[in-house]
């Protein structure tokens, strides 16, 4: 009898230890997806932090994040320093004196960078996982944990070739918004974002979400 209480109490222990775990995490992730479809514009300012494992140094940048639900846009005070846009499939990233312009849909990394952005911001957190699962391989884990005023999703990568290691994000329990994001890479880099001052009644320029074009000088040197 006292042994049979005894594998009880294992086995209720075990259960509680898996709840609070929660590994799949169907509800939250669920609830983050439904806030996400609610979206239609987003202005905020961020914080990037960006650490280089090889220079062991960490920079600093912010400036405003403009979001419709659909196209993403990361227009840095220090303009001269970086700029981000992403346009449908298109993606346009520079920084300094270097800039890279790609379909999306025909560059798998950029694709994985591109997706992180927009369905973090999205809530499509499943959608993310699975992204990593194209061709045959193997969707990210997805750990669900929280504290008293955040739900915290962290994906786990199993590829070796993915973009991102491990990405673990910070949404309000409030309202399901995104406020902190942490990108890993294999190399030791990594990036935090903070979000804040979130405003969702403002509208958005269309503009902003331009693809800057080609300068002569890079259509000259392409030839």
């Amino acid at each position: 009898m006292k042994k049979l209480s005894l594998i009880a109490l294992l086995a209720l222990v075990c259960l509680t230890v898996a709840a609070q775990a929660n590994p799949t995490g169907l509800p939250t992730l669920s609830k983050i997806e439904q806030a996400g479809k609610q979206i239609k514009n987003i202005t905020a300012t961020f914080k990037e932090e960006a650490y280089s494992a090889v220079a062991k140094k960490t920079t600093t940048l912010d400036g405003t994040l403009y979001f419709n639900n659909t196209n993403m846009a990361m227009k840095y005070n220090k303009a001269e320093a970086k700029d981000l846009v992403i346009n449908g499939s298109m993606f346009y990233m520079r920084q300094n004196k270097k800039s890279l312009r790609v379909n999306t849909d025909e560059n798998y990394s950029i694709r994985q960078l591109r997706n992180t952005l927009v369905y973090c911001m999205q809530g499509k957190l499943q959608q993310l996982a699975e992204d990593q699962g194209l061709a045959g391989k193997q969707a990210a884990n997805i750990i669900t944990t929280e504290d008293s005023k955040h739900y915290i999703i962290t994906l786990v990568s199993r590829q070796k070739d993915s973009y991102y290691s491990k990405i673990v994000l910070h949404y309000e329990k409030e309202n399901c918004r995104l406020v902190k994001m942490r990108t890993e890479r294999m190399g030791g880099d990594y990036t935090i974002y903070t979000i804040s001052n979130i405003n969702e009644e403002a509208d958005i320029d269309a503009a902003v979400f331009t693809i800057p074009a080609k300068s002569n000088a890079s259509a000259n040197k392409s030839r």
